[in-house]
This record gives C-alpha cells, structure tokens and sequence, in this order.
C-alpha cells in the first residue's frame, strides 16, 4: 500500500516538474496545453491517492469525482496538444474542436449525479483487493465516456505519428517520446478496465501517467520538445540554387537545404537545434536573426578550397491568421560582385561610384528604374556608348532595354541571337566582339549610325545577357570589364531582390481560395485610383456583390462545396470585366469591384451582363440545387464631391442589401 502511495506521489511530483518545463518556454505553440495535462495528471492521482487511503465508502465517492477532473479532461487535452505540435491547428482556430468538450462536462454531471440514475457506475462497494479502492460495475455512460476518451487519444496519438514520420531526422526521438508517453496510459488503463492484472483490480493508469510523465520530462529538458513546431518543406527546397535556412521563433535551425551544407561543409543533420547566431559567429558572420529584411555580407567562406561572400537575409515566416512561426534565413551569393570588387581597391574613385550605384541599386523597386541606373553609371564611370540587356523570359532571351532606340531593331537580327546572346548566356562567360564578327546586316548601321566598334558581352548571372558598346579601345581595359562585370552583378542581385518582393508581395495580397485580390491590396489601390481620379477627373464606381443564400449554401452542402462555390464566382466576375478593372474579395462571400472610368448605361449594361454569366454558371456548374444569383449594389466616387472612401464604400454595401431585400420580397 504505502509503495503505491509512493508511486501516486511520484506521478505528482513528474507532473508538476513537466508543467514547470513547460511554463518557462509558455511563450512557444503546444506549451499551455501541456501544462494542462500534467496538471489533469495530478488531479488524476491525488483524487486516487485519498479514493484509496479513506475508510468511508461515501468519502471515497467524493474523492472519485474529484478524480473524474482530470480523468474526462486528459483524452481532450491530448488531442488539442497533438494538434497544436502538429501544426494542424485549424479546428482549434476556428473553435469547432471545442464541441469535443461536451462530453467530459456531461461525464462529470454523471459522477456527481450518480446516485440518482446510476448510468456511469451501479453495485458500489469498497473493493477488498490490495487496495481498497471503489468497487464497482460500468453503467452506459461509463462505457460512453471509455469510447470517447479512448477515441481522442489514439487520434492524438495518430496524428503524433503522421507527424513524427515527417520530422527532419533529428527530431525523430522527441516526436517518438511523446508519442510512447500517449500510449503507455492507454495500455495501463486497458489493462484496468479490462481486470486483466493477477493482482486483482488495480489501476495503473496513474502509473502510466508517472511513466508518460518521465519520458515528457526527458524530451522537454534534453530534446528541447517544444522549441520545434514543424514546418511545411517544400516540394523544391533541396533545388533551391541559395543557401536556405528555417529557424524557429527562439532561433534554433530547424531545417536547412543541400546549399547550406556545400556552403558550409556541415552533414545533413549537424546543424540541426543549433542556434544559427551562435553558429555564425563561430564562423566570424555577426547576424541579428530580428533585423527582418536587411541584408548582412558574410565575410570570406572558404570550403574545400573554394572561397564565397554571402547576403544573408532574414525573412519572418507567418501563418495566415498573422502568428510569427519563424524565420526564412536565405544566403545570397555575391561571390563573383564581391570578388570582382577586392581586384579593383587600386581604383578607389571608381570603386566609390560604384558603391554608390550599388547601393542606390539595392534601394530601387522596379525593374525599369534598375535598367535605366545601369545604363547610365556604364556610360559616366565607364565610358560605354550604349547598353542593351537581355533576359531569360519563357525560355527565350527577349530584349528588355536598349539605350538606343536603334539598337532595338538592330539586335533583333536571328543571326545575332543565335552566334551571340545564346552562346554568352549558356557559357556564362564575358566576351569582347568586334563589330566586324557581328552578322553581315549589322555592321553597318553599328558602325555608320552609331559608331560602334566593339561590344562587351557580360551574362547576368543565369537570367540573361548583357551588352555594352563601345567607340574607343581604352573603354574596354582590364579594370572597366571587372567594373562593368560587377556593375552587372548588382544590377542582377537588385532584379532577383526585385521580383522576389514582387513575388512575396502578390502572395500576401492574393486572397489564397480564389485567387483574386484580397482586402489588404485593396487599401493600396484605392488610394491609387482615387488620386487618379481627382488628376484625371474621372468617376472611379464601386461595385460590392454578395452571394445569396450562402450561408444556406455551407449548411446544406458544406463547406467545402462552398469554397467552390467562391471559386466559381470570382472566375465568372474576372471573366466579365474589363483589364483596368480589379475584382477584390472583401470578406466572407462579399466581393468588390474597382471599376475606374465607368458610369451610367456601361454600368448597367455590364451588371446585366454579370448576372447572366453567373447564372449560366450555376446551371452548368451543378454544385446546388438552386440557382445561385448575386446581390450587387452601385455606389460612384466624384472627384468634385471627394467623399471619404469610407462612405463609398458603404453607399455600395446598403444599395446591395437594398437588392438583397428587394429579391426577399419577391
């Protein structure tokens, strides 16, 4: 008796040291939860300690609902923690999980009510075994809350398992931990349930729990369970040609590419749990893992003989409801720029302008303004006459500036492209040419209208070719190709940096089910097309469209069927309206249409035309059995009135409720 009273205090004490792991590092996903089910843990044991220790039968009742605490919560705790390390928490953001914790309250009515029905347990009397805990014989409702509780907790326990599969190697045991500690409490209490122990009725559950508890406390303290929460790898994230590397909230590596170990001679898993700014500082690179989108330059790295400059950069990783979950750390190379740049110290003007240009480079946010500084620092700190680029755009090298408009018709020669642009760009090596190896047709009009010689033909990086003329023998010394090779480099670093953020931006202002616009662009654009409308004088109308019956629509069929629904309708609205118009969708199944320079009869006509589409749609599509129709009300911003696009806005949402409520009373 007293060994197992021993035992029931252990199972407290593992379970408050677990809960005290878990509170330091409360600030990381999946820690709350824990903290919870140690504690349902110890309710669990304590209850069970005085259920065995006190004499009365009636006190022993009492005890054994205070047991039922922790008993009707573990199953739910443990499939909320599953989800939640899982990273598979959509059912705990939108609540629905929480319809799950019907069934304990309803369990804890039944202990306490027990008396008056007897549905969870009937024949109650002390058991004589060793120890002399409740005897007893399982109503309905105990059999109900067997089912349930084991249900949740193979399904966290699954869910563990899926996951764990899809861990980085190092991770493996601490998913393999929690996912043994979710099962030995299962084992124990089946053994219980099902009397199965030579030592009569005995309940090894809290045991269990204690021994769970054991292997939670290794993980947390020596896994460092709970600093990791697994994050989506990329179907290309080995192809990626930078060095990548995924690092969680507290700066522990959690994953990293092929690139990052070639950089860094490191094996597939040596990295792994490592905090990445103690790690570069071992490599003399000082990074602040915070400073969100500013470039570091690592000093030299060498490996294998092999040495290369980086731009490191720091990219917060964000869930679409907004939470922080991590960092993107994405190595740059800047090799060849950086190299290029060390040869040239011996020209410290030169070198100067051409920081300059590289800084006002990496300042510059669209893609023409990067062409047109190019351009000109070749000309000033070089002496080029002219420049022309060249980049790779579907498979073809298409001509995307020329400092000449002669130059334009002149390079599109095939003969050009074939014995040029295309040898430059798969040897990724920097050729000077004469004009006189040019084809017959161009040279010419390169020599006679433009006085050209030579040219310099630089590849730019692997996105294209460029080209840089010259009337003089001195513009192409040794010291102007390693300049204008490193000019082109930060002018190749600015595009990649360019449509990157392009790329990123059109993601975060891309509503992710359909595809269109999502409120938060729309902020931007309004504010555009307004100023555009007060220059121009022009009317810009509003167009808000709601689904009817929508919500019907997701009772009746789904949701699922109403995520098509969404997507159909924005497919149908993007196929009816005109290029300078832009579809948003506003919110739930509200859409809003920017339609600049449209008004009157246009309008009109152009909503008539909307509905029809929509309602073939409905009739080809099948997806209900009704007829789905749209809502849309009209509103006009006038430059001459100015009103507040707050109030245009809502002059569009009341004139479609109007339709809406027009359609009710039909």
């Amino acid at each position: 008796m007293n060994i197992y009273i021993f035992l029931l205090i252990l199972t407290i004490v593992i379970s408050v040291g677990n809960s005290t792991v878990a509170f330091m590092r409360r600030g990381t996903p999946g820690a709350k939860t824990l903290i919870l089910l140690n504690v349902a843990a110890a309710v669990y044991a304590f209850g069970y300690i005085f259920e065995i220790t006190v004499k009365s039968l009636d006190v022993k009742l009492i005890w054994y609902g205070i047991e039922y605490f922790g008993i009707a919560a573990l199953p739910f705790l443990w499939l909320f923690f599953a989800l939640q390390y899982s990273d598979n928490d959509r059912l705990i953001i939108n609540k629905r999980i929480f319809y799950l914790a019907v069934i304990p309250v309803i369990t804890l009515i039944m202990v306490w009510t027990n008396k008056y029905h007897g549905l969870m347990i009937k024949n109650i009397a002390i058991s004589p075994g060793i120890v002399h805990e409740i005897s007893k014989t399982a109503g309905i409702w105990y059999w109900v809350n067997i089912i349930y509780s084991y249900g949740l907790t193979i399904a966290g326990s699954i869910i563990l398992i899926n996951t764990v599969t899809k861990l980085p190697t190092a991770y493996i045991r601490q998913g393999t931990a929690l996912t043994i500690g979710a099962l030995i409490p299962i084992v124990g209490s089946l053994l219980y349930i099902t009397n199965s122990l030579p030592i009569g009725e005995l309940d090894l559950t809290p045991f269990s729990c204690a021994i769970s508890g054991i292997l939670f406390l290794w993980s947390l303290s020596m896994q460092k369970t709970l600093q990791i929460v697994p994050i989506a790898r990329d179907k290309v994230f080995d192809s990626i040609e930078d060095a990548v590397i995924v690092v969680n909230t507290n700066g522990t590596v959690i994953d990293f590419n092929r690139k990052t170990r070639e950089i860094f001679g490191i094996s597939e898993n040596e990295l792994i749990s490592q905090n990445l700014e103690i790690f570069l500082m071992t490599k003399n690179i000082r990074f602040n893992l915070k400073d969100t989108g500013l470039k570091t330059e690592s000093p030299e790295i060498c490996n294998n003989g092999v040495k290369s400059y980086y731009a490191i950069t720091s990219l917060p990783v964000e869930k679409k409801h907004g939470k922080l979950t991590g960092y993107l750390v994405v190595f740059n190379n800047i090799t060849q720029a950086k190299l290029a740049e060390k040869t040239l110290s011996e020209s410290k003007k030169k070198i100067e302008g051409l920081n300059r240009v590289a800084y006002e480079l990496s300042m510059i946010n669209v893609d023409e303004e990067v062409y047109r500084k190019s351009s000109i620092s070749a000309k000033e700190m070089m002496g080029f006459s002219y420049f022309s680029l060249f980049l790779k755009k579907d498979g073809l090298l298409t001509s995307s500036y020329n400092s000449s408009p002669e130059l334009r018709a002149l390079l599109s020669d095939k003969d050009f492209y074939n014995d040029c642009l295309l040898k430059i760009f798969n040897t990724k090596k920097t050729e000077i040419r004469s004009v006189n190896d040019f084809p017959e047709s161009l040279r010419t009009s390169l020599k006679g209208v433009l006085q050209i010689h030579t040219a310099l033909c630089i590849p730019v990086s692997d996105i294209g070719v460029a080209l840089l003329f010259g009337d003089r023998e001195e513009v192409f010394s040794n010291e102007n190709i390693r300049l204008a090779e490193l000019l082109v480099g930060h002018s190749s670093e600015s595009l990649k940096r360019i449509w990157l953020q392009k790329s990123l931006r059109e993601q975060a202002e891309l509503d992710s089910l359909t595809g269109v616009h999502n409120r938060r662009y729309f902020s931007s654009l309004i504010e555009k097309e307004i100023e555009r409308s007060k220059r121009y004088n022009y009317p810009v109308t509003l167009a808000m469209i709601d689904i009817d019956r929508f919500k019907e629509i997701n009772d009746r069929y789904g949701h699922q069927v109403g995520d098509e629904v969404l997507k159909g309708i924005a497919e149908v609205i993007s196929s009816q309206i005109r290029k300078v118009d832009t579809l948003i969708r506003y919110g739930g199944d509200e859409f809003l249409l920017v339609l600049p320079e449209a008004k009157g009869k246009g309008i009109e006509a152009f909503i008539s035309r909307l509905r029809e589409a929509v309602s073939l749609w409905s009739r080809e599509s099948r997806l209900v059995d009704f007829e789905i129709e749209i809502s849309i009300g009209i509103s006009c911003y006038d430059p001459e009135l100015s009103e507040p696009v707050d109030k245009i806005i809502h002059y569009a949402d009341v004139d479609m409720y109007s339709n809406k409520k027009q359609k009710k009373f039909k």
